[in-house]
């Protein structure tokens, strides 16, 4: 009686044993035809060093190095404005030639205070242009254009792994990623885990064997 009963518990193992196994390999087949080519996804993802909020920071610093070179834009024409550098005289030689044709027409007992009056003109333009020309350089040094190409580069490749990912924000791209992840390390150790229920379920199977030679003679 007490060898049918532990024969009855070594045949429920095994059953239950082998259905584990089949599931085991069954799951393992599911996920290498579903993550094929995941590891070279998972390291494009990994490859952007991305946060939650990488693709607002992205635009924002794209929207920041359009403003700076519309600035400079600006910045360069009023500097060709008053140096006239452009095309002729420029508002600091205009100015000037102003001033001395009113000089010659100012009442003799005014012309101290004309005479003031237009030298301050001239200095305020001239600290004018110092301080647009010193703004100028500052922002010639920067090199907007490659550090927009890389972003722009940044944002489309982030873009179109979140199409073909579909997914609607990185936030849930970073969500993929893990899942990943955690499904590629899991086909790794799944050898290991398979062979280790392989060999479960043959000892359960052999036990089984002797059980029942024992039950017979």
């Amino acid at each position: 009686k007490e060898t049918k009963d532990e024969l009855q518990r070594y045949f429920a193992e095994v059953l239950a044993s082998e259905k584990e196994l089949l599931h085991l390999r069954s799951t393992r087949k599911e996920m290498e035809s579903a993550h094929e080519g995941s590891e070279l996804t998972l390291r494009q993802i990994r490859g952007m060093k991305l946060s939650a909020d990488s693709e607002q920071q992205w635009e924002e610093d794209l929207k920041q190095l359009e403003y700076n070179e519309m600035r400079r834009e600006k910045l360069q024409g009023m500097s060709d404005l008053l140096s006239g550098a452009s095309a002729g005289n420029g508002l600091l030689d205009e100015v000037e030639s102003l001033c001395r044709d009113l000089y010659t027409i100012a009442p003799e007992e005014e012309m101290p205070q004309w005479t003031a009056l237009g030298e301050k003109a001239l200095t305020s333009l001239q600290q004018l242009f110092s301080i647009a020309a010193g703004a100028l350089n500052a922002v010639m040094r920067e090199d907007t254009e490659s550090e927009r190409e890389k972003i722009e580069g940044q944002l489309g490749a982030l873009r179109k792994i979140k199409r073909e990912m579909n997914c609607s924000t990185v936030e849930q791209l970073l969500v993929y990623a893990d899942s990943i992840e955690k499904d590629l390390e899991w086909l790794r150790g799944s050898n290991a885990l398979i062979d280790a229920k392989n060999k479960e379920t043959e000892f359960l199977r052999r036990t089984v064997g002797r059980r029942v030679g024992q039950l017979r003679s």
